[in-house]
């Protein structure tokens, strides 16, 4: 009898570590998707601010605020408490988070294929199946009771993947691959070095949004929610990190062809200094470098000996 009570007891507690240990590890996955979006958002900070903060707010800007602070807020929600995960403010946020990055992704294809309504309706409806139908299978719960040490239970709930999530989720990877091709088509003709980089970043960027959304579908059918849950949050946090960067990446472009302010490059953080619109008070010679140290001046035809020369007398004829 004494025996089976000490088996039992060592049960309870060997069930009890293993719960606090899988605890443990998600707080880990949490804190370091967290602490990517923070780590991300401090690199950036100084882009947003010349192509963001200094420009009217616009359904651009603010959606791009909304994208980049639903992140934000979520990374330090998980930082004073795991809990905020498992409240309404929690979920409402992570849900504004979700249907800001399908709008952004939206209006990119409207903006590409000249303000066309109709692309932006049909990548729209075609990306908001998803978050519909797991909003809705979130309705239909099912309560289990989980064992804890010392003759202790709590209730958790569980929701069952049904066929419509499972669809829902095939439809996002569909519209993900609209959007790819799409973005792939309209990008085609086009040249230039600086277009080619900003193209190959869009196209970059939605290769790896299909490939996350596409994981996404195949570790959902884990039956593990320490694991399903936090992969879910670094697919968002990956999400609002690419599509953030993307559009500073636009808005510098837009600023290097314009001229008159500095841009980042688009494949580093380094700042690359343009030769127009450069203040006065800043020498000439920092913004060359090694490949335009050796610069021939042309005046109308006119070398730089001519230049320095002055002009030249006529020559006389003798006769």
């Amino acid at each position: 009898m004494e025996h089976g009570a000490r088996t039992c007891t060592k049960g309870r507690w060997t069930v009890g570590l293993a719960f606090l240990q899988t605890f443990h590890e998600t707080n880990c996955l949490y804190f370091s998707a967290a602490s990517l979006v923070l780590y991300d958002y401090a690199l950036t900070i100084g882009d947003e601010y010349c192509y963001m903060w200094s420009t009217r707010i616009s359904f651009a800007s603010g959606l791009y605020y909304a994208l980049r602070y639903s992140a934000v807020m979520i990374a330090c929600a998980s930082i004073i408490s795991t809990i905020t995960y498992a409240s309404w403010p929690g979920w409402l946020v992570s849900l504004h988070l979700t249907f800001s990055i399908l709008a952004f992704v939206a209006l990119r294809m409207y903006a590409i294929y000249d303000r066309n309504k109709l692309v932006y309706a049909f990548v729209l409806s075609l990306s908001l199946v998803n978050p519909i139908l797991t909003m809705y299978s979130f309705v239909v719960i099912i309560p289990q009771v989980q064992p804890l040490p010392d003759n202790q239970n709590t209730c958790l709930y569980n929701t069952r993947i049904s066929e419509r999530v499972i669809g829902g989720r095939a439809a996002s990877i569909c519209a993900d691959v609209v959007v790819l091709l799409l973005t792939w088509w309209r990008m085609r003709p086009h040249s230039g070095a600086d277009k080619r980089r900003l193209h190959g970043l869009m196209l970059m960027d939605s290769t790896i949004l299909t490939i996350v959304n596409a994981v996404s579908i195949a570790v959902s059918h884990v039956d593990t929610i320490s694991f399903t849950e936090p992969f879910t949050i670094w697919a968002a946090m990956m999400t609002s990190i690419l599509l953030s960067r993307l559009t500073l990446n636009l808005r510098g472009g837009y600023a290097s062809e314009d001229g008159t302010t500095y841009s980042n490059t688009f494949t580093s953080m380094v700042f690359a200094a343009r030769t127009g619109g450069i203040p006065d008070e800043y020498p000439a010679d920092e913004y060359l470098d090694e490949s335009s140290s050796d610069v021939e001046m042309v005046r109308m035809g006119e070398n730089t000996e001519e230049i320095e020369a002055g002009p030249s007398e006529p020559q006389r004829s003798v006769d």
